[in-house]
């Protein structure tokens, strides 16, 4: 199993734009992770275009969950991060910054949630996607 990562701007074009790279390489990878919704639209527009199957061929998670991600024409797997207790965690953190206390790590307990919908699939080799 190999990993790539391909960085990108938040944005629909930077998802099309890092995932036409990825499909581009020699072993094209079976699953992606996507950072925001923003990058998704992106994503999926490029996998439309070289016509590959999701979850068929790629596999699909959004690393941003969204209510309307269940409502695509395949739903997509996201994993669900606790944002209020983030949001607190930065907020407290930015409090004892003004205060003058030096930054420290912050450890969130409660856990990231995978919401599994029809996007994934079992691992398989990679293959070649037509382009």
């Amino acid at each position: 199993m190999s990993v790539a990562f391909e960085h990108a701007e938040d944005t629909e074009a930077g998802g099309y734009e890092a995932t036409r790279r990825l499909l581009s390489r020699r072993d094209v990878p079976t699953a992606l992770g996507v950072g925001n919704l923003s990058q998704l639209f992106g994503v999926t527009k490029a996998l439309r275009e070289v016509g590959a199957a999701v979850p068929g061929e790629m596999s699909l998670v959004s690393f941003d969950e969204d209510d309307c991600l269940g409502f695509l024409d395949v739903p997509v797997t996201s994993v669900s991060m606790p944002l209020e207790e983030l949001g607190a965690a930065a907020v407290r953190a930015l409090i004892e910054r003004v205060d003058g206390k030096p930054g420290q790590d912050v450890l969130i307990s409660d856990p990231l949630v995978l919401v599994e919908r029809a996007s994934t699939a079992p691992p398989r080799l990679s293959r070649r996607l037509r382009s």
